[in-house]
């Protein structure tokens, strides 16, 4: 297979979305400098997406806080999930905010860099310029991984580490090589390699692949104290309960899991995949309460997505009900008013609620019934 590699700087087509004119005149004024012409900026994600949908883009430079309609997060989830975006293409995230829940969503869509706003002319020029050199000496490694590869992307990084000219990339590409393993499911190869790697590096990415590779083989006695000293630091404490929790499903310890991923969901709330997980495992724990903010959560965080639903917010509605029918009065009060509110944010914003009128004729009974008006229940039905 022949690689075409990247395009030369100066044909690069890039996109910019972010809310801010400003930040598209800075942006555009450090892109000119590096010689790229093809630019296009979006003030919000509907435009920026209408645009991904006619032009390839080599460059994406999207804002976490685009206030319009879609966040960031959402923009460039959609983008992979419509095959806009692939590992092939440089992203390039912006923020102002960068709290931990940000920052840990904003890992889990693996950009190439994370530039804090304000910006800074001198550094934008820099660090896109260092991103662009990246894809384009490792192209051939990200096309292999595109393609799901791995073993092919192994052999050229292997071949890369011995080039003394790509000395500099060869912390992206140990890393890479890390994760290949793993995708190929290579477990105990994956364990020696990070265990030698170990040796002489502590990144964390070294040890949540090495705590991966682990769990996969069920040798977690092996790491326990690991696994705290892990769990008490920032840059790993989120990854780790991630990883522990689909060990303890796989392992079908389903009480063990659900404890873990709820601590993994609150780190990273935005995932809606994390957060059906918990409602899952809340549903098999006989947690009413918690199978409610999961739902509530789920809904919250699918707004304006590829995710959203009005089924979402009927499960909102089911679960409310369910825990209003299990508290005591006064909080089933609160509850049921707010199952109201639900109701009536669905038929507003969802054109097609006419597919689902038998489900809401049901829940408005159910709603009645709950608050032990039984006749008006039953004209309800």
């Amino acid at each position: 297979m022949e690689f075409e590699g990247l395009k030369p700087i100066e044909q690069l087509n890039v996109l910019i979305i972010d809310d801010n004119l400003l930040v598209h005149d800075l942006l555009k004024r450090a892109l000119y400098d590096l010689e790229i012409r093809n630019i296009k900026c979006a003030e919000n994600a509907y435009y920026g997406l209408r645009l991904c949908a006619e032009t390839q883009f080599d460059v994406v430079i999207c804002a976490f806080n685009v206030k319009s309609d879609k966040d960031g997060f959402h923009i460039l989830e959609e983008m992979k999930f419509k095959g806009y975006v692939s590992k092939s293409t440089i992203l390039i995230f912006l923020s102002s905010e960068t709290d931990e829940t940000l920052v840990n969503s904003i890992a889990e869509l693996q950009p190439d860099d994370f530039w804090v706003k304000p910006l800074n002319t001198g550094q934008v020029i820099k660090r896109l310029a260092y991103a662009v050199e990246v894809k384009r000496r490792l192209f051939n490694v990200f096309e292999c991984i595109d393609n799901k590869d791995f073993g092919k992307a192994i052999y050229y990084i292997e071949r890369h580490i011995l080039n003394p000219e790509l000395k500099k990339y060869h912390p992206q590409l140990l890393r890479i090589k890390g994760e290949c393993l793993l995708s190929l499911m290579e477990y105990q190869d994956a364990e020696n390699y990070y265990r030698d790697l170990l040796k002489n590096g502590k990144n964390s990415w070294m040890y949540l692949g090495f705590v991966n590779a682990l769990l996969k083989q069920n040798k977690i006695e092996e790491i326990e104290q690991l696994l705290k000293s892990l769990t008490t630091k920032v840059e790993t404490r989120f990854a780790t309960y991630d990883l522990l929790a689909q060990y303890y499903v796989e392992n079908q310890d389903f009480v063990e899991a659900y404890e873990t991923i709820k601590k993994a969901a609150a780190l990273a709330p935005r995932n809606i995949a994390r957060n059906k997980k918990v409602w899952d495992l809340a549903r098999l724990n006989h947690d009413q309460r918690e199978q409610y903010k999961a739902t509530v959560n789920m809904a919250k965080f699918a707004k304006k997505s590829i995710h959203d639903s009005p089924e979402l917010l009927l499960n909102v509605v089911r679960s409310g009900i369910d825990l209003a029918l299990s508290v005591d009065a006064s909080e089933t009060f609160e509850l049921l008013n707010k199952v109201d509110k639900y109701i009536a944010e669905l038929e507003a914003e969802y054109d097609d609620i006419g597919h689902f009128k038998e489900q809401l004729i049901v829940v408005r009974a159910r709603v009645l019934t709950a608050r032990e008006e039984k006749a008006k229940a039953e004209a309800e039905r």
